[in-house]
């Protein structure tokens, strides 16, 4: 990629997972980034052939050694200048973590004007599937560093350290939880309601909720493809509330093209959609 042609735009960093086969982590943010027409850069935290939904896999986790000097090299290209947004996303190992930190902290000080984004994968159904060090690392140390965060159901209860059984709780502690880390948007996605599922962000410019069918829910993948379609938006210009919409929209339509739990087909959907 020629820097030059880049300079005047905002542009990505995602931070997550990759894996050979399939659309989850940032083979599925590089694709929706893509579709966009935005420039992105992906940094690995972790590699495998495919998410651990299709079986037992080896992970190969980027150390936090290579991660320090991967973002040390890349904060001193033109590149770094431009960026809009830092994304992160599921991480391999609890000491990525204060790594991260350092390294966001430092390259918004020197772009005032960029933005991180907390994808906080930590698990979902009730079932936390990283390890108690990672998720207490998440919540102490890159937490404090967002402007947006996305976490789904599960995830907003381990951040807000509550249990939460109704929507009108779900709004409390996101609402908290914006207000103490003053974020300027939360989105708490795939809450449950009988035949509905709904994500609800509230953000600056309020409280906003958007419904549709439960019926393939809990697909690999989707809120690795929310959240990127939700930041490629608000690049694009739209507001927040209208991002979220999209993002919502994008998300339940890929899902019903999908036949398998275990992998949703981001690339095939986008291929066939304009961008917004």
């Amino acid at each position: 990629m020629n820097v030059s042609s880049i300079s005047g735009n905002k542009t990505i960093l995602t931070i997550q997972s990759g894996v050979i086969y399939g659309a989850v982590g940032n083979d599925a943010a590089m694709a929706v980034y893509d579709h966009f027409g935005l420039s992105a850069f992906r940094l690995d935290t972790v590699r495998l052939a495919a998410h651990p939904g299709f079986g037992k896999m080896y992970a190969a986790v980027t150390p936090a050694e290579t991660i320090d000097k991967l973002l040390e090299n890349f904060s001193q290209l033109e590149a770094a200048k431009t960026l809009g947004f830092i994304q992160t996303g599921y991480l391999g190992h609890a000491d990525q973590v204060p790594i991260l930190a350092r390294h966001i902290t430092q390259m918004k000080a020197d772009n005032p004007s960029l933005e991180y984004c907390l994808d906080p994968v930590m698990g979902d159904g009730g079932k936390l599937y990283v390890d108690t060090a990672l998720s207490a690392a998440l919540s102490s140390e890159l937490l404090p560093l967002a402007q947006h965060l996305t976490p789904n159901l599960f995830e907003l209860e381990m951040l807000a350290d509550t249990r939460i059984k109704t929507k009108q709780e779900v709004i409390a502690a996101a609402r908290h939880l914006k207000s103490s880390h003053r974020l300027s948007s939360i989105i708490v996605t795939a809450i449950p309601e009988d035949e509905m599922m709904t994500d609800i962000i509230i953000s600056d410019e309020g409280l906003a909720e958007h419904c549709h069918k439960r019926e393939l829910s809990g697909i690999s993948g989707g809120g690795d493809m929310y959240t990127a379609y939700y930041l490629s938006a608000r690049l694009s210009g739209h507001s927040a509330h209208q991002s979220s919409y999209l993002a919502s929209e994008a998300v339940t339509q890929c899902a019903h093209l999908s036949d398998d739990r275990r992998a949703l087909p981001v690339k095939d959907w986008l291929r066939h959609h304009k961008q917004p």
